[in-house]
């Protein structure tokens, strides 16, 4: 699955509107405003992943903040604007860090976390006991990948399911994280119980 060309689009075109109205500001501030916007796009496509488009976005901001730096030192080199604007070590991808306060602009390959949509089966009705155990499987896994890495492992030890019913916990469900023995300070697995 690609993202569409549509999708595509829109996000060059809002990083290019972006790039227009930031053309005297710093790098915290094309920071701060271009993050958000990458971090939101790559949230959006998290299952629809495609390494040559985020290979084409992360190109295309590559390209709009080499144009913002141009347009600050008209008279200078593309080395010297990349070693200022954008310092790496040999053989690592680039980075476009603030010099005054660390901050550093995400990538859109950093950003997308890949997750994998769980499918259902074309037959599969909520309502037909013969699907229940299937459907039941698919929400055990959707939890598991909606919950911290700590409840993914309480959760995977219970097998999904609620120690005090038989019910299988929903990835909608909000779930408590209480202690057996009562001390909150003991994060051992055998103590906790989701």
């Amino acid at each position: 699955m690609t993202p569409s060309k549509a999708s595509l689009h829109a996000i060059k075109t809002k990083g290019k509107t972006l790039g227009k109205h930031a053309a005297g500001a710093t790098p915290e501030h094309r920071i701060d405003t271009l993050t958000p916007v990458v971090r939101g796009w790559a949230n959006d496509h998290r299952h629809g992943i495609c390494r040559e488009t985020v290979a084409i976005l992360d190109h295309f901001v590559w390209r709009r903040l080499y144009r913002w730096a141009k347009l600050r030192h008209p008279n200078t080199t593309g080395h010297w604007l990349a070693a200022r604007y954008c310092p790496h070590r040999p053989g690592e991808t680039w980075r476009f860090p603030d010099p005054t306060t660390g901050k550093q602009l995400i990538r859109v390959q950093e950003a997308l976390t890949q997750q994998r949509h769980i499918q259902i089966k074309g037959d599969a009705h909520p309502f037909d006991p013969q699907w229940e155990a299937s459907l039941q499987d698919r929400e055990r896994q959707l939890a598991r990948k909606a919950s911290a890495a700590l409840r993914a492992t309480v959760l995977q030890q219970q097998h999904g399911r609620c120690p005090g019913c038989p019910q299988v916990l929903q990835d909608e469900e909000s779930l408590e994280l209480p202690h057996r023995d009562g001390n909150h300070q003991n994060n051992r697995l055998v103590t906790l119980v989701l």
